[in-house]
């Protein structure tokens, strides 16, 4: 009898006390999730409206009221951030996910912050309402549970240039204009200006005025390597100024063993992050490039008692002498990922420079710039004729694709391995399947790789890509590091930073890998992939994660390069210097009509590309360029495997149709002076 009574009490006991936890639960989520009685904000504006230039970011500052009973943070399970939708006038949801404001402390009940944010622009304009809300992540928008979201007008005026002022035309004109019929290459194109504007730079050090750009917003430096792969854009924009005077500051910088700075600021301030073995290779390249926009005097020209030539030849000597593993006949670095900064043991500023416990490797990165570099300053010799020297480091760039062949190519995966270890450093996972991206990318760039080496790496890249379900081509690694093997917060997770994060830095000179190499189609969607997330973050990033939100500096001035790069010389299939013009248009059915200056030479080319249905191309071209050469256009399908006619200026003229893997182009030889090209199908 005790012993029923004992279990009922046990059992009324239980029912009781999950009574009391049911009803602290559900009065625990009421208290915070209840409906508000006249739905109050969260969030008070101080301003109604705000005006600017499409793609610019405003400051704004909000006050954040806790009407809630229960504290808001920003860390943790479910943070709660500060976003909002945009509508168009209509209030019709234009984009509904928007960027996340964290909160810089923890906000307790009846208490309010204010924050200001930076509210990034639309990059079309028009007039826009922003409106404002709190979301607790992964859980609820504070406007569906009856707190009212204030909305704030938003006037977007047009981005406009000089050139916008100028009407198209195949005549000669100092000015840089490319009107696309596609309107997202038009969008990506006027991002890439923004992007160059508002990193460009002039500070004086010592005597001398120098300009150029800094990598971006959350960076106050120029740094070399991020300035190379600006000059195939900034040439057709800048004046001389911006594209030669940043790199003589870096010679003059030189230190006596050859070693070149990282970076150099304002204040005369010089660092170099010693894992890299890149700073010298990426010098030789911007001369190699710089070179093609002026007299060959300019190689000669004195830098601190040094010819200019001498200097690029004593950086690239740095590396031979204090980067060389005699194992592998290899320049060697730290063991980073691919071609970043960031070392495998520090968790902290020192993960940038090496000491006693730097793990070294031989990476295709490094390889790759110094390969391009060797052939790049064979060549400048040459054109000197300073044949010995010239001789000396074209031996040296045949010596390290040797070895290169040797010791990185993977026969069974089909791309070159990300790196060999120069110690006895062994993971615990396989790191031969990590397929790096922009090493093998810039194997295929700087002529490394072969045709067949090239073909397999594109196609690895894209079944990677597939695997991992990744919105662009930009991951830079395939798969990425697992979890904990840098020691870095930066990058200890997977698709995070440098390790498999997407950059565009990389997925723009892939684009142009692809479009160089007869894929054509894919690059354009590739491009394209690039561009929805730009319109989605608003702007050029540093890089963005596994599902595309944007993370880093904002207005990355490599993204602007590198996808400009793959825009004028992949998409439009332009690229002219001083003694070579280039013209193959990938362009098959959109309509183009590109001119464009360089104020270095006083030189300039014009084309109007349009297709005509059915079958029907007409290509008008002007430059002042008189050099004998050739014009190669991609065809659309429909007239791959048909007869065509080609007349030049109403006359017929010989020509080839050439396959390039998935590609197929219209090749004659024409000289540059105003010409009319038709192209149709012979029925």
């Amino acid at each position: 009898m005790k012993k029923r009574k004992l279990l009922s009490f046990c059992l009324v006991l239980l029912v009781v006390l999950i009574t009391i936890i049911f009803f602290f639960h559900r009065l625990k989520i009421k208290d915070f999730l209840t409906l508000p009685s006249k739905n109050p904000s969260l969030i008070i504006l101080h301003e109604k409206s705000l005006k600017g230039l499409a793609g610019e970011r405003t400051p704004l500052t909000l006050t954040l009221l806790n009407r809630t009973k229960f504290s808001w943070s920003s860390r943790g399970k479910n943070p709660i951030y500060l976003s909002y939708h945009l509508l168009d006038k209509n209030q019709r949801v234009i984009q509904f996910e928007n960027e996340r404001f964290p909160l810089p402390v923890k906000v307790r009940p009846g208490k309010q912050i204010n924050l200001t944010i930076n509210l990034r622009h639309p990059l079309e304009a028009g007039h826009y309402l922003v409106e404002f809300d709190l979301v607790k992540e992964g859980a609820f928008w504070f406007k569906d549970k009856g707190y009212s979201s204030p909305k704030l007008e938003l006037t977007v005026l047009p981005l406009l240039w000089p050139e916008n002022k100028q009407t198209w035309s195949l005549k000669k004109g100092s000015w840089s204009k490319i009107e696309f019929s596609s309107r997202e290459f038009s969008l990506l194109l006027k991002m890439i200006r923004l992007t160059l504007e508002k990193n460009k730079v002039t500070f004086h050090l010592g005597p001398k005025n120098v300009y150029g750009f800094r990598a971006g917003l959350d960076y106050h430096q120029i740094w070399l390597r991020d300035s190379t792969t600006l000059i195939p854009v900034i040439k057709y924009y800048f004046p001389r100024g911006y594209l030669f005077s940043w790199l003589e500051a870096f010679l003059e910088s030189q230190a006596e063993n050859g070693s070149l700075p990282d970076w150099l600021d304002s204040q005369g301030h010089l660092g170099k992050n010693t894992t890299e073995s890149d700073q010298e290779a990426s010098a030789v390249q911007a001369a190699f490039l710089l070179s093609q926009l002026t007299s060959q005097d300019w190689l000669l020209q004195d830098i601190k008692g040094h010819s200019l030539i001498n200097r690029l030849e004593k950086a690239l000597s740095y590396l031979l002498r204090h980067r060389w593993s005699p194992r592998f006949s290899l320049i060697r670095g730290a063991h980073t990922v691919d071609w970043g900064d960031v070392d495998l043991v520090d968790a902290d500023q020192q993960a940038i420079q090496i000491d006693e416990r730097t793990h070294w490797t031989v990476d295709i990165y490094d390889q790759a710039m110094f390969y391009l570099a060797c052939r790049n300053l064979s060549t400048l010799f040459q054109q000197l004729n300073h044949h010995h020297q010239s001789l000396f480091w074209a031996q040296k760039a045949a010596g390290i694709k040797r070895a290169v062949q040797k010791w990185l190519w993977d026969h069974q995966r089909g791309y070159f391995l990300i790196h060999r270890h120069c110690d006895s450093l062994q993971h615990s996972f396989e790191e031969k399947d990590i397929l790096a991206v922009g090493g093998n990318t810039m194997a295929i760039l700087a002529g490394l790789a072969s045709p067949p080496q090239v073909h397999s790496i594109i196609q690895a890249i894209i079944s990677r890509k597939k695997q991992a379900q990744l919105p662009t081509f930009s991951a830079t690694l395939l798969p990425p590091y697992p979890p904990g093997t840098f020691k870095h917060p930066l990058l200890d997770e997977p698709y995070e930073y440098q390790n498999g994060g997407q950059w565009d830095w990389w997925g723009g000179r892939f684009i142009l890998a692809l479009f160089e190499h007869g894929y054509s189609s894919l690059a354009k969607q590739a491009l394209s992939e690039i561009i929805a997330l730009v319109q989605k973050n608003r702007g050029l990033f540093e890089w963005s994660n596994r599902v595309g939100i944007a993370q880093g500096s904002d207005y990355f001035a490599g993204s602007a390069g590198a996808l400009g790069q793959a825009l004028i010389e992949g998409y439009c299939g332009l690229n002219f210097a001083r003694d070579s013009l280039n013209l193959s248009p990938r362009l098959q059915k959109d309509e183009v009509r590109l001119h464009l200056y360089l104020p270095a030479l006083d030189a300039f080319v014009a084309y109007h590309y349009q297709y005509q249905e059915p079958g029907r191309i007409i290509f008008t071209y002007n430059s002042n360029l008189s050099l004998p050469g050739k014009i190669n256009l991609l065809l659309p399908e429909e007239m791959t495997h048909s007869p065509l006619k080609v007349k030049l200026d109403g006359q017929a003229v010989p020509f080839q149709v050439k396959i390039l893997h998935q590609d197929a182009y219209l090749c004659l030889e024409s000289d540059y002076y105003p010409h009319t090209l038709e192209i149709s199908i012979d029925k």
